[in-house]
């Protein structure tokens, strides 16, 4: 059963907060990387993936029918605020790569799990003039293509404060 068709037909349930869950993970700053990239969740991915799907493994056994990806910040804009801008693409994909691969080993013919691919709001909102429209756009258009490269099955636009934003993750 594909996901719209699974939404139309029931409630489909989706996991917690992955930013809460890090954070109650008792990581460490070498597990981010460094102290320079402490408090990006989104590199993760790349530093400690094991711990990214172990949490998405425990949403899948007490029932989850969709995952999100750590990617909610996986776009230029936040990620520049780490000096990281350029791996977005990367940090992105790994993100969705990890959340196909555990949802695959709960899926079954008769109960998929889903992977959505999460596009955040980020820190500057062009309604206030603090990016450029067309740039974050862009941003966004590059996250979704990680996203997507690494197997998600939706794109997810989620806890957007500005409307302008949100049309940015749309059209991105």
């Amino acid at each position: 059963m594909d996901y719209v068709r699974a939404a139309r037909e029931r409630v489909v349930v989706y996991d917690g907060s992955m930013g809460v869950a890090l954070l109650n993970a008792g990581l460490s700053v070498d597990d981010y990387g460094g102290p320079q990239f402490e408090g990006c969740p989104d590199i993760l991915n790349v530093t400690r993936p094991d711990v990214v799907a172990d949490l998405h493994r425990q949403y899948l056994e007490v029932g989850v029918d969709a995952i999100e990806t750590n990617a909610f910040g996986a776009f230029a804009v936040p990620l520049g605020e780490y000096g990281i801008p350029e791996r977005a693409y990367e940090i992105a994909r790994a993100g969705a790569e990890i959340a196909r691969e555990v949802a695959s080993g709960y899926a079954t013919p008769d109960r998929p799990r889903w992977v959505a691919g999460n596009l955040g709001p980020g820190t500057k909102m062009p309604s206030l003039g603090h990016i450029r429209f067309a740039d974050l756009r862009d941003a966004y258009e590059e996250e979704a293509r990680g996203l997507l490269d690494g197997g998600v099955d939706l794109l997810l636009v989620e806890t957007m404060y500005d409307p302008l934003a949100a049309k940015a993750a749309l059209v991105g």
